[in-house]
């Protein structure tokens, strides 16, 4: 199972198989922009790896693609 490594997230991937609209997304492995996730999370301490997902529900809309 997957889960949201945001602190207070309860959510994981049962969220998403249930289509709940919610979706797990791997950290970017580009070391600028992984440092500019962690410190828009308030999470510059957190340690990534392979593993690690965040949940569509800390990201704002423009953050996708259509």
């Amino acid at each position: 199972m997957v889960y949201c490594c945001a602190v207070g997230c309860s959510n994981d991937s049962r969220f998403v198989s249930k289509g709940q609209g919610i979706s797990c997304h791997r950290f970017p492995t580009e070391v600028s922009l992984l440092k500019e996730w962690l410190e828009k999370m308030s999470s510059v301490g957190l340690a990534v790896t392979k593993d690690t997902r965040l949940c569509s529900v800390h990201f704002e809309p423009h953050c996708f693609e259509s």
